[in-house]
């Protein structure tokens, strides 16, 4: 319904890579993995992290890593509102080699201080993986460009709430990126 009549019957695939102006991943997370380091030797980028955009992802993610282990580090996303959070965490971390856990409180509706969560954070701290957590403005180009509202709720970007699982974790590293986007002065 979203983009009725605008996608060819005969080729969605290919209408909709026209309309967002992007080229789309194939099935094969190897092969955009490849793709990934040709644009990071162009760009004199050794390392980076790969982190799925979507929760349930991880398998792709980890694909990725072991094709490339000297120039990926990947992370798991996990919603901890999710019953399945702490194990789908002890999972990536230990069966599929992902090396940090990736939270997007705005996009899942979490506040970070909330104990209910703290078993996410323990995981970590077994684990000894590093705590990426996105505060701030959070914004996906493709659902601007396909016209899809956005249901990211900003009452749960403040840095701030960090602060308690900061003190309870100490041996955890958390990452806050881009400076809480819009938030540097509580980051």
């Amino acid at each position: 319904r979203l983009l009725k009549g605008e996608l060819s019957r005969d080729d969605p695939y290919g209408a909709l890579q026209k309309k967002l102006g992007w080229e789309l991943p194939g099935k094969d997370p190897t092969e955009l993995a490849a793709r990934w380091v040709e644009e990071m030797d162009g760009q004199g980028v050794e390392r980076m992290v790969l982190m799925p955009g979507v929760v349930g992802d991880e398998e792709s993610v980890s694909a990725a890593v072991k094709a490339y282990p000297e120039r990926f580090t990947g992370y798991v996303m996990i919603d901890p509102t999710q019953d399945d959070a702490v194990s789908r965490a002890h999972r990536a971390l230990t069966d599929l080699g992902l090396r940090g856990i990736t939270l997007f409180p705005a996009m899942h509706h979490f506040y970070a201080w909330d104990e209910r969560f703290f078993p996410v954070y323990e995981e970590a701290n077994r684990q000894g993986v590093p705590v990426f957590v996105h505060f701030g403005i959070l914004k996906m180009g493709i659902r601007d460009r396909l016209g899809i509202p956005s249901k990211f709720d900003m009452r749960f970007s403040n840095p701030l709430d960090l602060s308690l699982p900061a003190r309870e974790f100490p041996e955890v590293q958390f990452i806050i990126p881009h400076f809480g986007c819009g938030f540097f002065r509580e980051t």
